[in-house]
């Protein structure tokens, strides 16, 4: 029995993929396989032919008696992250967004978009998919957000009826890189465990 926890990169993950690849696969020493699953957001291609692997790799996973799958992501991986975890609910165990670009899909730059189209579809999507998420989908995820985000503003990393982790720190780049390093200890705990605790339905 293995838990794969697939890890998925914001819009750096050309620029910084070699040591957030690095850093990820340090998660073998806290007891889970992980997967790092880049989208090459400026790549210009659809978002539907980045997903369809992922959802592929999900499911390919899961197969195997026993094995468990979850999600962490950062940053636009988060919009990915959520719109395979809606998809793909039953397979998979829990979800981890670390200064995660949820809401304000209204408030991201234009040339941002522009520069990373994949990004602004699945922002677009998530916004019709995140109301359809039930209490029970919305307690298997986590939010980590720090103090202050100059990119991603911690309002819009928030889901109702999930988790919620504020990290002391400030700062876009270096929330990710304390997460998905300093504070994975937590992240792996909460993949790992957050099934044993009662959940108590928002009301």
């Amino acid at each position: 029995m293995a838990h794969h926890v697939i890890y998925i990169p914001g819009l750096a993950d050309d620029k910084f993929g070699r040591l957030q690849h690095f850093a990820v696969g340090c998660w073998l020493l806290l007891g889970v396989r992980p997967h790092y699953y880049p989208m090459h957001w400026a790549d210009k291609k659809p978002l539907g032919g980045k997903m369809k692997p992922l959802l592929e790799l999900i499911d390919k996973l899961a197969a195997s008696e026993g094995d468990k799958v979850s999600l962490v992501a950062s940053s636009a991986g988060a919009s990915v992250a959520l719109l395979a975890y809606k998809q793909r609910a039953e397979q998979i165990e829990a979800v981890v967004c670390i200064a995660g670009a949820i809401n304000g899909a209204d408030e991201v730059n234009p040339l941002t978009y522009k520069a990373n189209p994949a990004f602004k579809q699945s922002m677009s999507d998530l916004q019709d998919v995140l109301p359809e998420l039930s209490p029970m989908e919305r307690y298997r995820i986590m939010s980590m957000h720090p103090l202050k985000d100059e990119t991603v503003a911690p309002r819009n990393t928030i889901i109702r009826g999930a988790r919620e982790w504020l990290m002391p720190v400030s700062g876009h780049s270096l929330s990710i890189a304390l997460g998905i390093t300093l504070y994975s200890s937590a992240v792996m705990h909460f993949v790992k465990h957050h099934g044993q605790k009662e959940f108590i339905p928002v009301q």
